[in-house]
């Protein structure tokens, strides 16, 4: 069960018995209560339940949280972390600024997917232009994904 990507609440077991020439069934139905019991553990389940919690929260709110979270990732360059708080942003169907592309993509970069990389300087000089923050940047960005 810890295996599931969510954690169960409950869980419908089957078990065919075959022995000699017989054969035996049972079915049983494990509850809340017994699986609670169990102490199963899984990170993927902690960090789901954690994603949801943030996620009822007002969007002004996890926009706070995200951004903290995102801040420090980029100055510790615990790339991962801020990948995962770019994406928490994108799902919000906000208005971002327009360097969003780039530093996502640097990001991207930095955990060596280049494809991905690629495709948000090209979102970043599409909104910037030529003469955006990062525009000569990312225009070199671009050119050294190419060779």
């Amino acid at each position: 069960m810890e295996q599931l990507e969510e954690q169960p609440r409950t869980v419908k077991l089957t078990l065919d018995l075959f022995y000699a020439d017989q054969t035996a069934s049972f079915n049983d139905t494990i509850n809340e209560q017994t699986i609670a019991n169990l102490h199963l553990q899984n990170p993927v389940w902690e960090e789901k339940a954690e994603e949801r919690k943030l996620q009822a929260l007002p969007v002004a709110e996890q926009q706070r949280i995200y951004k903290q979270e995102l801040v420090n990732a980029l100055k510790n360059k615990d790339y991962p972390t801020a990948i995962k708080n770019f994406q928490r942003f994108e799902n919000l169907n906000i208005d971002l600024p327009v360097s969003f592309q780039y530093h996502y993509a640097k990001a991207l970069l930095a955990v060596g997917e280049k494809q991905k990389a690629k495709e948000r300087f090209e979102k970043y000089l599409a909104a910037a232009g030529t003469s955006g923050r990062y525009s000569q940047k990312a225009q070199t960005q671009l050119h050294n994904l190419s060779h």
